[in-house]
């Protein structure tokens, strides 16, 4: 089986080369390419990639000039790829030890594989410093399996376009990433693969580090935007919550606000205003989405 990784890259010089360092350096006895898709990055990325490719045979550079975002430009990069698997990872972001040979192997007898990701290793500048947050364990949230399934409707698992495998075959019976999805297009494409009958499997071992937006109004807007389009998905995959069910969860979104305002009037600590910061956000995008998509808000 010959895998193609992708990625995407936009205005990533300063971290672009981590990234590949670590998955060049993981390479087994399987066939690889590594697809970097350059989507219109106004810094060094090209040439930080071309060196790269110039010393390793194993990078192609790719062009992605026509659109914007990464979902148009992984579909760029699957275009170009020859792999009978794809693996998607983010440009900002380093994989873990054995990462690379763990997902590989999940993709023998399954069609999507997935990891876990940990947050301090590459976060000391982020937000989380700003709020005294890396003595929390905060990589410890997403260790299990359950910790993947999407809490609305179709419940399926959820993948990150940072770090997943998926087998070829789905990804063109699929169509690919939906283009017109700003975030949430990645959870869009597990849920279609999923629902085309692509089995997912979780691996616990493979570990990719994660960077975090680096200021607290990049994080604010991330988070915003998770709210926001996860309440489009909902018109997709759960269209026709109607009559006391839409009742019961406008009740809790509202009584999810009051939480929040009190909690805001107990906080002490620092670490405790970043994640009140990151939740709110995260509310007033659910908010705005479900008032938008005229949906009533998840659970």
């Amino acid at each position: 089986m010959k895998i193609s990784v992708i990625i995407p890259c936009h205005n990533a010089a300063d971290t672009i080369g981590e990234q590949l360092q670590a998955i060049i350096t993981q390479r087994e006895e399987f066939l690889l390419e590594i697809i970097v898709v350059d989507n219109n990055s106004t810094d060094s990325s090209k040439e930080v990639i071309c060196s790269f490719a110039q010393k390793s045979q194993l990078i192609k550079y790719v062009e992605a000039f026509e659109g914007s975002g990464p979902a148009y430009a992984r579909n760029i990069g699957a275009k170009a790829a020859s792999g009978d698997a794809f693996i998607f990872c983010d440009a900002d972001d380093v994989i873990g030890h054995d990462w690379l040979k763990l997902i590989v192997q999940a993709l023998q007898d399954h069609d999507i594989a997935i990891g876990r990701i940990e947050f301090k290793k590459l976060n000391h500048d982020s937000w989380l410093q700003k709020f005294d947050m890396n003595h929390l364990a905060y990589e410890d949230e997403d260790v299990n399996e359950e910790d993947h399934q999407a809490p609305y409707p179709p419940y399926f698992m959820m993948v990150r376009g940072w770090g997943l495998g998926i087998q070829r075959e789905y990804h063109e019976k699929i169509g690919g990433f939906d283009e017109t999805l700003i975030a949430a297009e990645d959870l869009d494409y597990g849920f279609k693969a999923q629902q085309a009958g692509a089995r997912v499997k979780f691996v616990k071992d493979a570990v990719l580090h994660y960077r975090l937006r680096a200021t607290v109004d990049e994080m604010k807007k991330q988070w915003f935007n998770y709210g926001k389009y996860s309440a489009l998905l909902e018109t997709r995959y759960n269209p026709s919550t109607r009559g006391k069910e839409s009742m019961v969860r406008w009740y809790i979104h509202i009584k999810g606000w009051v939480q929040l305002l009190l909690w805001r009037m107990r906080i002490k600590e620092k670490w405790e205003m970043g994640l009140y910061t990151r939740n709110y956000a995260f509310q007033q995008g659910i908010l705005a989405g479900s008032l938008k998509y005229k949906v009533p808000p998840f659970k």
